[in-house]
C-alpha cells in the first residue's frame, strides 16, 4: 500500500476499513468520499457502536492505495463494494442506515435506489451532488476530449489541504494532494446518474452540510430537498464547518443529528409488544 501518496499521517490503521459489531437496529453502513478513506467516518462509527449499533465502514475500490490504483477505478467499482458490504449487514442484521459523506452520499443514494428493500434510511452528509468550482463542472469534460490535455491533466492539483475548517483536523486528515482525471470524470457521471434517481427515493433521510463548504456548497441541500421523492426529516447546517464535517470542528453536532435519526428509525422498527 502506498500510504505515502496520502501523506505522512496515513498509517494503515487510521485508513483501514472496519466492522464494529452490535445488535441494536438498524445496522449502519458508512461510506467515505472520493479520494478519502474510512478515517472520515470512524469517529461517527465509534459513536454509533457505543449506542449498540453495528457499524461497517468500507474502503472504496482504489482508495487508500497509490494514485495509480485509484486512477483505474470508476464509480461503478466503488458502488460494487458498497452493495457487497450492504448485503453483509443485511444478512446478519436486516436493512441498513446508509450514511454517506460527499461522494459517499451519492453512493448511498444510488444504493437506496437500486436496493430499496435493504435500506431503512439515508444520511446525506456534505453531499457532492454539485461541485462548487464551475471550472471543474464545465472544463473536465472538455479536457477529457482532447488527447494532449488529457495527458497534461492526468492528475489535477487540489487546493492545499482538505476542505476542513479546523486547522488541526485538516493537518491530521489523510488526503491526496492531486485528483485523478478519470476519477473526477467518473464522479461527474455519478452525479448525473443520482440526480435522475432522487425522485424515486422515498426513504427517511436527514441532510447535514457545512456552511463553509467550498467543495460542494450548501446549495446542494436545497437541490436535494427539491429532488428527493420524500421530504427529509431534518436539515442541519453547521455554521463553522467546511466540507468534511465528520472530522471538523462541529463533529459533535453531526453525531447528535445522526444519533437522533437512528433512534427514530430504531423506534419505528422495534417489534411491538403484544398486550397482555
Amino acid at each position: 500500500m502506498s500510504i505515502e501518496a496520502l501523506g505522512s499521517s496515513a498509517d494503515p490503521e487510521r485508513i483501514a476499513p472496519f466492522h464494529l459489531l452490535g445488535d441494536r437496529r438498524p445496522p449502519c453502513l458508512l461510506i467515505h468520499g472520493f479520494t478519502g478513506t474510512p478515517y472520515e467516518t470512524r469517529s461517527l462509527a465509534d459513536y454509533l457502536h457505543a449506542r449498540g449499533h453495528a457499524a461497517l465502514g468500507l474502503r472504496l475500490a482504489g482508495h487508500g492505495e497509490s494514485l495509480a490504483e485509484l486512477e483505474q477505478t470508476t464509480w461503478e467499482d466503488w458502488y460494487r463494494g458498497v452493495a457487497h458490504e450492504c448485503q453483509t449487514l443485511v444478512r446478519t442484521h436486516g436493512p441498513v442506515l446508509a450514511i454517506g459523506v460527499s461522494t459517499g452520499a451519492l453512493l448511498a443514494a444510488h444504493l437506496a435506489h437500486e436496493r430499496p428493500q435493504d435500506v431503512l434510511g439515508v444520511c446525506f452528509i456534505a453531499t457532492a451532488l454539485a461541485l462548487g468550482d464551475w471550472r471543474a463542472r464545465l472544463g473536465l469534460p472538455l479536457v477529457a476530449r482532447v488527447p494532449w490535455l488529457r495527458r497534461r491533466f492526468r492528475f489535477i492539483p487540489k487546493a492545499p489541504g482538505s476542505d476542513i475548517a479546523d486547522e488541526e483536523a485538516r493537518r491530521r486528515h489523510p488526503s491526496h494532494s492531486v485528483v485523478p482525471l478519470t476519477g473526477a470524470l467518473s464522479l461527474l457521471a455519478l452525479q448525473r446518474r443520482v440526480r435522475g434517481e432522487l425522485p424515486a427515493i422515498t426513504h427517511p433521510s436527514v441532510l447535514i452540510h457545512g456552511a463553509l463548504d467550498r467543495t460542494c456548497p450548501p446549495s446542494n441541500v436545497e437541490m436535494l430537498v427539491r429532488a428527493l421523492g420524500a421530504k427529509p426529516r431534518r436539515q442541519v447546517i453547521l455554521p463553522r464547518s467546511a466540507h468534511v464535517v465528520t472530522v471538523d470542528c462541529e463533529q459533535d453536532r453531526v453525531m447528535a443529528a445522526v444519533g437522533e435519526f437512528v433512534d427514530e428509525l430504531h423506534a419505528e422498527t422495534a417489534t411491538p409488544t403484544t398486550p397482555r
